[in-house]
């Protein structure tokens, strides 16, 4: 069985994310694995779109990885959120075991 060392979840500033980053959190903690939280800006709104309510989450998502001893990094990237995704597991290799 593979296991998951290199986990990326994408999130944004809804409820859902946080139940993603609840489950990706969980994955990378079963398989002694890194995460990654993304949170791409759109590129129709400026990069401080909401700049206040994406700090404090993604500080708070990283303390929790952090209290939980999974190796944590947290990004923020201006510029379409699906491709922002697919160049971040692509940069990481989040496929790889």
């Amino acid at each position: 069985m593979r296991t998951m060392k290199k986990v990326l979840c994408a999130i944004d500033l809804t409820r859902a994310s946080r139940k993603a980053f609840d489950r990706a959190l969980g994955i990378a903690r079963a398989n002694g694995g890194r995460l990654y939280v993304l949170h791409a800006v759109p590129p129709q709104y400026p990069f401080s779109w909401h700049q206040t309510e994406r700090l404090e989450l993604l500080t708070s998502l990283r303390e929790r990885a952090e209290r939980a001893g999974v190796p944590v990094r947290t990004v923020e990237q201006h510029g379409d959120p699906a491709r922002t995704i697919v160049l971040h597991a692509n940069a990481r290799r989040a496929w790889d075991a």
